[in-house]
């Protein structure tokens, strides 16, 4: 997860068409569940996770944290950008939470590969499931 927070990872999937164009989903499990009812005291958390790992030189918070349902659940997701080396992308990174196992989609695309990127990260918003 962003920031090495809390939790361990389980197998993640991923789909890559380049070295900055790829959707990636991981599962991590929490300590303690996260539901809709306590959503907005676990996000600050998040928040201070991904502002971390992404306002680096070269990298910013573009949008976020924004409440969204994915799946029937929820979670916040966040527009951020970044720079690996020198070539500067920007990700869409979603977060549902399950109870106890939080899940990350990550959707990373350069300018180049942005619209396939974004199309192939919408489908996968609208069709995740969680069991």
């Amino acid at each position: 997860m962003v920031g090495g927070q809390s939790g361990t990872a389980t197998p993640s999937t991923s789909s890559s068409t380049s070295a900055r164009a790829t959707v990636v989903v991981s599962g991590f499990r929490l300590n303690l569940p996260v539901t809709a009812e306590n959503m907005d005291a676990f996000t600050p958390e998040l928040e201070g996770a991904v502002r971390r790992e992404y306002e680096q030189p070269g990298g910013a918070v573009l949008a976020g944290p924004e409440e969204i349902t994915v799946a029937g659940k929820p979670g916040p997701w966040f527009r951020v950008t970044g720079t690996h080396d020198g070539t500067p992308f920007e990700t869409r990174l979603v977060f549902v939470a399950d109870g106890t196992t939080l899940y990350e989609l990550d959707c990373q695309h350069t300018a180049e590969k942005a619209e396939e990127i974004e199309r192939g990260c919408e489908q996968l918003l609208r069709t995740f499931k969680v069991d």
